[in-house]
């Protein structure tokens, strides 16, 4: 199986890193309006056609224009890559959503061809070196309306509150594979039912990855 743990998103490691002030910051939560349960993560769905259906969101039918009209405008645009520019991404950050009384963080992988991102990182106005060593590019205020239009690969959700063994399996049954890292504690659960990869990190906020990838057997 494929697996996004050895090699996380760098959006991922800001997102760990800054989320819990973030929570602390935002104390109070907006209105809320009633959400549908396609949205909540335990609803999540691997589909026939290897597609997927999670957080309200269709992969990788969707786009993320779409996931702003459920998800808001509150959203960080960034391209990534390792310090040589190889192994880009594009992927976009909502610091805070709500998922009916759930308070997480959301990052949207989405999808891009060699040659887009390279034109895209190529245009970039600003770059900055993140905490892991990795470039962290500001798009062209003139690609963002097309980026909107780009498609998603993959979304993960940070819940604020760390989760529990117990309340896991209260939502999503047993795992069918768990993978133990000896040397960094990391447990990957795996729900191919859900094309789910739930994520416990001792050193950081629990991650719920969803992806095509995760649907498919070992």
């Amino acid at each position: 199986m494929k697996s996004f743990i050895k090699n996380r998103s760098p959006l991922f490691w800001t997102l760990v890193m800054g989320f819990g002030l973030m929570s602390i910051m935002l104390t109070f939560s907006p209105n809320r309006k009633e959400i549908d349960p396609k949205q909540l993560p335990w609803h999540a769905q691997a589909l026939p056609n290897g597609k997927v259906q999670a957080l309200g969101i269709h992969i990788p039918e969707d786009t993320l224009e779409q996931v702003m009209k459920l998800y808001g405008k509150d959203v960080e645009i960034r391209l990534f890559s390792n310090k040589d520019e190889s192994d880009k991404s594009l992927e976009a950050y909502f610091p805070v959503i709500y998922i009916d009384s759930i308070k997480a963080a959301l990052a949207v992988i989405l999808q891009a061809d060699d040659k887009t991102l390279n034109q895209l990182y190529d245009r970039g106005i600003e770059t900055t070196v993140t905490q892991t060593g990795q470039r962290q590019v500001k798009l062209s205020g003139t690609d963002i309306p097309k980026v909107l239009k780009f498609h998603v690969a993959a979304v993960t959700l940070i819940p604020k509150k760390n989760l529990t063994y117990r309340a896991i399996e209260k939502r999503f049954g047993k795992p069918a594979q768990v993978i133990k890292e000896p040397e960094t504690k990391i447990e990957r659960w795996w729900y191919p039912q859900h094309a789910l990869e739930l994520i416990f990190d001792p050193e950081g906020p629990e991650a719920l990855q969803f992806s095509p990838l995760f649907s498919q057997k070992p």
